[in-house]
C-alpha cells in the first residue's frame, strides 16, 4: 500500500472508529489472485453455540436449509432464537447495503454452522484510488452492518428474544 493509501486508512480507523468494531465486523481481507476482494466478519451466528437457549437442536445436516429464507418459517416454532438472529442479520446486511452502495450478505462458512457476514468486489482493473475508495465503502458497509446487528450478538436483544421464546 502506497504512502497515501496508508495515511487514508488510518484516517478511515479513527473516522469510523474501527478498532474492536473493525476487528469484529471484518476479521478477514483477502485479495485473490483474480482481483477479486473478499471481506468476511466474525462469526454473526452460530446455530450450535445459539441452540443452547432452544428446546431443539438442528441436526448438522439440516443446517444448510437455514440459507434459506423462505425455509425459516419451517423452523420458527423449533428454534425461534437462531431464526430471530438470522432474520436480523440479514436485516441489518440488506440496511448496510443499500446505504453504501455494496452488495454485504449473510452467508455460512462452508461445512459449518456459523453464518458471516460477507462482501466482495473486482479490483483487477481500478486504480490505486479506485481500488482505496471501494475498500472504504467496503469496510464502512461491514461495520455498519455490524453496528446494526451488534445488539443481537452481544446479549441484550439475543436475551429478550430468548426469554420471550422461552416462556
Amino acid at each position: 500500500m502506497s504512502k497515501v493509501g496508508s495515511e487514508r486508512y488510518r484516517e478511515m480507523q479513527k473516522e469510523i472508529g474501527m478498532d474492536l468494531e473493525l476487528s469484529r465486523s471484518i476479521y478477514e481481507i483477502k485479495l485473490e489472485k483474480s482481483g477479486v476482494v473478499q471481506f468476511e466478519s466474525t462469526i454473526m451466528v452460530d446455530v450450535w453455540w445459539s441452540v443452547e437457549n432452544d428446546d431443539y437442536h438442528v441436526p448438522r445436516e439440516k443446517v444448510p436449509e437455514l440459507d434459506d429464507p423462505k425455509k425459516w418459517p419451517k423452523w420458527k416454532r423449533k428454534i425461534p432464537v437462531i431464526i430471530t438472529m438470522l432474520s436480523n442479520c440479514h436485516e441489518a446486511a440488506k440496511k448496510a447495503s443499500e446505504e453504501y452502495g455494496v452488495k454485504v450478505s449473510v452467508e455460512r462458512l462452508e461445512d459449518s454452522d456459523d453464518y458471516v457476514f460477507h462482501a466482495s468486489f473486482d479490483s483487477s482493473n481500478m486504480s490505486e484510488g479506485q481500488f482505496l475508495k471501494e475498500i472504504e465503502r467496503h469496510c464502512k458497509a461491514m461495520v455498519k452492518a455490524y453496528r446494526m446487528y451488534e445488539p443481537w450478538l452481544t446479549g441484550s436483544e439475543h436475551e429478550k428474544v430468548t426469554f420471550r421464546s422461552l416462556s
